[in-house]
């Protein structure tokens, strides 16, 4: 789940009873469309908007499908562009008691925090912009007695962390785990009220408390942050340490004994056009526990933010979030450092039930026109099984597919789609 901003004066009413957003397609010269028009194509079905009108956010809205092209509606008032534009379906939810801009902190909206405010603090001029999900993540904390409850808890956390304990455990049996003390640690057996731990390939698997575990996770659920203090089996601290450490957008601390949420720093990862990039290190790869790519918790947390279910882009079924994949629709490794960083175009959730095997592999891939392509279903050759897959996805349209993407699908379709060898 993504989160945005829409800036409506005059649109507000007319957008608001009618449930939509509309930006134009083109300048009245026809020159090509502005950042925050464009930007109506990055959103997804499921995403959450902000609506910004009488310097007050009045309104937050659910996306219920893509922007699709559609003229300037009627109830609109005319304006000085061409009238070709983007349509995007919402669900308007009003809130109860609006949030004025000068309630937001000035230190969340000065030296542009967001793409929404300017340098000084003051709303920016334009239409949509996108939301970094940590700094709405904030927000939502700042304001929760005021946001609707789905909306609010769906930004504060990850999905993983919004596992059931045991579900959290079981999910991470068998799994090697690395804690930044040097140890290699795998659950052998969830057993009750206790998970039993084995360290660097003991025989010997250590007896931890599931209570404790669970104290730590709702800790860091409820605060963003743990101190974990090694009470009279230091074996223990470690080890939750190693576990929530590796969950999605954490970060561990060894010298304070922390485990917190990611800092704010995901609008390095902005919608290409829609914001200024901040500087990187020279790598996306750094050690948490295990050396993993920076740019992966932010991208699984915006593709699933903290639903507990959400549906494949390429089959549509809808499933436990557990069961999909943050897939790149390009491969990384053959991604530039620009496009790694195009985290709302370069991915797309592919189920694990067969979806992101069979894309990765290229019997599956997307046309020019977001439609799902196969290869030819041939039981003989595929088997039963991959062939009634095939069948059964084949001419669906690609929920990931947008202008924006539409470079990385094509990518993909030239270079690993089977039916070109």
């Amino acid at each position: 789940m993504a989160y945005w901003w829409v800036n409506q004066s005059q649109s507000f009413n007319a957008e608001h009873d009618g449930g939509f957003l509309w930006a134009p397609r083109f300048k009245k010269d026809g020159g090509s469309p502005l950042p925050h028009w464009l930007a109506m194509t990055e959103v997804r079905k499921g995403d959450a908007v902000l609506h910004y009108a009488s310097q007050k956010i009045k309104a937050i809205s659910t996306a219920t499908g893509r922007a699709k092209q559609a003229p300037l509606p009627a109830s609109l008032p005319a304006a000085p562009w061409r009238t070709e534009g983007w349509r995007l379906p919402v669900d308007i939810t009003d809130l109860a008691e609006p949030i004025g801009r000068d309630e937001i902190p000035l230190e969340m909206r000065e030296k542009q925090a967001q793409p929404m405010f300017t340098r000084d603090g003051t709303v920016a001029q334009g239409y949509l912009y996108p939301v970094d999900i940590n700094w709405f993540a904030q927000f939502a904390r700042l304001f929760a007695n005021r946001l609707p409850p789905n909306v609010r808890d769906n930004a504060t956390i990850p999905a993983e962390m919004n596992h059931n304990i045991e579900d959290l455990l079981r999910s991470q049996l068998g799994e090697n785990l690395h804690s930044l003390t040097g140890h290699t640690m795998v659950i052998t057996e969830v057993d009750g009220d206790k998970a039993f731990v084995s360290t660097d390939g003991s025989n010997v698997a250590v007896p931890i408390q599931v209570a404790d575990i669970k104290l730590a996770l709702d800790r860091l659920r409820e605060t963003g942050i743990v101190v974990l203090k090694p009470n009279s089996v230091d074996h223990e601290s470690d080890f939750i340490s190693t576990l929530l450490g590796a969950l999605p957008g954490t970060v561990v601390d060894q010298s304070t004994s922390t485990v917190s949420l990611a800092p704010n720093d995901s609008s390095e990862f902005a919608p290409t056009g829609t914001t200024a990039t901040k500087t990187l290190p020279a790598s996306l790869n750094k050690p948490i526990m295990r050396t993993t790519r920076e740019e992966q918790p932010q991208l699984r947390r915006l593709l699933v933010g903290n639903r507990k279910v959400a549906a494949c882009d390429i089959c549509g079924e809808t499933m436990p979030v557990g069961l999909l994949i943050a897939s790149h629709i390009k491969p990384r490794n053959l991604c530039t450092d620009k496009e790694q960083r195009d985290l709302h175009n370069i991915a797309m959730l592919a189920c694990r039930l067969g979806c992101d095997e069979l894309y990765e592999r290229g019997y599956i891939s997307v046309d020019e026109n977001g439609t799902i392509v196969t290869v030819k279903p041939d039981v003989g050759r595929y088997g039963q099984l991959v062939s009634a897959h095939l069948s059964r996805v084949a001419g669906l349209t690609c929920e990931a597919f947008t202008e924006a993407s539409a470079q990385y699908f094509e990518y993909h379709r030239t270079k690993r789609f089977a039916h070109v060898w």
